[in-house]
């Protein structure tokens, strides 16, 4: 497995982040977020159009307007492309931000119909699998048990807007969120699991890490291994092997900030039930959130996102990044 190409294909010299791909009707989507920074709360969703992966341009650009709009995430179907993402905003008279999981969806890939809002208040969204004619996703919420507790729950939907709860997951840890999905050739749902490092008065037990689990239909049983932390998690099959791509800490114990510069997009083979380093994408810093696809030719092409050409200039640290696609072949 070698990059064969790595490039930057969007920065317009704002923050560009939270990427994701899908392949719909014969052209390639590229959608990611576009904001003053990090948490800015100006965020919205752009798209971009592609008819073979590597000329690009908008197909939807500043459409959708609802507050913050945070990893919109694409799903394929063979009719309808959609586009799940959560909205938060901040709210005077509870002073409090809230957030609502929002859903557009198209048929020719020109015009969005929506927003769509679906799940409950507070949940934040992970990239939906369509799979034998069904939605699957996981949603994370705040659970308010312990300070910075949160957890993810798996849902269900036949359309994309109702949704039905299917069982917790990831309850081996206190501060689960982002959690990505992915079937195996038998059905079997495979979770790779982000976890934060637990708060002093949840013990010493909790670091950051990953858990990566398995469940047979209907997905209530699971068992999980605990591995090294990945942020933004991705799994793609690719070659009849599964992948696994988000961010990684170089440098765990000697990280300074958040974002550290020497945190990295990788990409890993799951062996089992452990995760098996094989690349390190270019650039890095806040970076990662990678969406993938198989091009014609048999590669791989992944989408993310990287400040580390920004980070030393203090002007732009925290508020600049630019998407990249990398392609690779086996």
């Amino acid at each position: 497995m070698k990059i064969v190409l790595a490039e930057k294909v969007y920065d317009a010299g704002r923050y560009h982040a939270w990427t994701d791909l899908a392949v719909f009707k014969g052209k390639y989507y590229l959608a990611f977020r576009t904001g003053a920074m990090h948490t800015s709360g100006d965020g919205v969703a752009e798209i971009l159009q592609s008819p073979d992966g590597l000329r690009w341009t908008h197909c939807a650009k500043g459409v959708f307007k609802y507050g913050d709009e945070c990893s919109p995430l694409l799903a394929a179907t063979p009719d309808r492309l959609y586009m799940f993402l959560h909205c938060t905003w901040f709210d005077p008279e509870t002073c409090a931000h809230k957030t609502q999981p929002l859903m557009f969806h198209t048929d020719n890939g020109d015009w969005w119909s929506g927003p769509f809002p679906y799940l409950p208040k507070g949940y934040q969204i992970w990239r939906p699998k369509y799979h034998s004619g069904c939605f699957y996703a996981t949603g994370y919420r705040q659970t308010g048990e312990t300070e910075g507790g949160s957890r993810s729950d798996l849902f269900s939907s036949c359309d994309g807007r109702k949704w039905e709860l299917i069982h917790s997951i990831g309850e081996v840890h206190p501060r689960t969120n982002e959690t990505e999905l992915a079937f195996a050739p038998d059905g079997e749902m495979v979770a790779l699991i982000r976890c934060e490092a637990g708060r002093p008065e949840q013990g010493k037990d909790n670091p950051a890490c990953s858990y990566l689990g398995r469940a047979k239909s209907p997905y209530r049983q699971w068992r999980y291994t605990q591995g090294p932390f990945v942020g933004g998690p991705l799994l793609v099959w690719w070659k009849g092997q599964l992948l696994a791509i988000g961010r990684t800490y170089l440098n765990p114990d000697q990280r300074i900030a958040p974002w550290d510069t020497t945190d990295r997009t990788m990409v890993c083979r799951v062996v089992g039930d452990r995760l098996e380093r094989r690349l390190i994408l270019p650039g890095g810093g806040d970076s990662s959130y990678a969406g993938a696809v198989e091009l014609p030719n048999g590669n791989l092409l992944v989408s993310y996102y990287s400040s580390q050409e920004f980070a030393a200039d203090p002007k732009t640290r925290l508020r600049r990044s630019a998407i990249y696609l990398a392609e690779i072949e086996p």
